[in-house]
């Protein structure tokens, strides 16, 4: 549980939001409005803003977002299909929770050696000659460099270990036919790939049938080298590291070269931004975080299921290679019973053998 101090902080946060979304004030020594600054005892914070919750897609340039024509799959076990189906709501897992990666959105060592670096030259620079007057994210400078930037360079990781796991996404594959790696990539257990089916829809349609607020990303997985690792310039590293919160959406764009054939495309939303206090979001977007905050609380869920229009989402559905004759029938009658309609569904052509001729 988060602790009390946390609690009160955040409960402080809510009130002060409240009144100026209302352009009130209370001028009781606790919270009081100033222009368009918020004062809560000692602390000021503002200009205070509230989200518009409306569906919004990033259109941050220094991430690979498909047009609205190109083609996705879905693969999933029947378990997954069938609670698709019956519940109209998306399926969104937090990375921590994936099988095939189990280092998903980790930072790479040039990015860490980045960080350092830069932290070691603002404390050298400006930090160190006045650690007396400073107090960093709630942190009480010492003037020992090595007790100093140690802290400082284990406070990121930290903010970083709270802020990854609240990341939700939806993966597909960026293909105009379907694959056999992708039913044994997606499907992992052989006896679940007799009863799986795969999804064919386009971005255009995934995005459409999106019944949510928020902001989202819908980009393809861009994949680097794993021994040059990102090989960025000073200046492209500053535009990845806005804080850390950033970082972290940045880096579950980005996976390691042995992944490229999955050619992934993934629909990723989080728990971050979304009706959090402006003081919850400035203390998981800088690299020094703030001392009230409580970074090892739990995980509030471990998935997202966003609601969703089947019947704008989903074109066509192909049956599993493996499947039985009389599992096609299977799947008509659960889209029928859910009133889904006008959807292809063929059983994959993967091991058809017609083609050819016999020797």
């Amino acid at each position: 549980m988060p602790s009390e101090k946390h609690n009160n902080r955040k409960i402080k946060e809510y009130i002060s939001e409240l009144l100026y979304s209302n352009n009130l004030s209370v001028q009781d020594g606790i919270v009081t409005k100033t222009g368009n600054n918020i004062t809560i005892e000692k602390g000021i914070i503002g200009p205070l803003k509230i989200e518009n919750n409306e569906l919004r897609f990033s259109t941050v340039d220094i991430f690979d977002h498909p047009s609205d024509d190109i083609v996705i799959w879905r693969y999933m076990d029947w378990e997954k299909f069938e609670d698709l189906i019956k519940e109209s709501k998306l399926y969104m897992s937090s990375p921590t929770k994936f099988t095939q990666d189990k280092r998903e959105g980790f930072p790479t060592r040039d990015i860490k050696n980045f960080i350092k670096s830069a932290i070691e030259n603002v404390y050298h620079l400006h930090l160190k000659p006045n650690y007396k007057k400073i107090i960093v994210g709630g942190i009480k400078l010492t003037g020992n460099s090595y007790r100093d930037l140690d802290v400082l360079t284990n406070m990121w990781k930290k903010i970083y270990s709270y802020c990854l796991p609240r990341f939700y996404i939806s993966c597909w594959t960026e293909r105009d036919y379907e694959s056999e790696q992708m039913w044994k990539s997606y499907i992992e257990k052989e006896e679940d790939r007799k009863t799986a089916i795969a999804i064919k829809t386009t971005v255009g349609n995934l995005k459409k049938s999106l019944k949510s607020s928020g902001l989202f990303d819908l980009a393809r997985v861009q994949y680097f080298d794993s021994k040059t690792l990102l090989q960025k310039t000073k200046e492209e590293y500053f535009r990845i590291l806005q804080g850390v919160y950033p970082l972290v959406r940045y880096m579950l764009l980005n996976k390691r070269d042995y992944f490229k054939d999955d050619k992934e495309i993934r629909l990723m939303t989080d728990n971050l931004m979304q009706n959090r206090t402006q003081w919850e979001k400035t203390s998981i977007l800088s690299f020094c975080g703030d001392s009230d905050f409580d970074y090892e609380q739990p995980l509030e869920f471990e998935a997202m299921k966003i609601p969703i229009d089947l019947q704008t989402l989903i074109k066509e559905i192909r049956i599993s290679p493996w499947a039985d004759s009389n599992f096609i029938d299977k799947v008509k009658e659960l889209l029928e019973f859910q009133n889904i309609k006008g959807v292809q569904i063929e059983k994959s052509i993967l091991f058809i053998d017609e083609i050819y001729v016999d020797l």
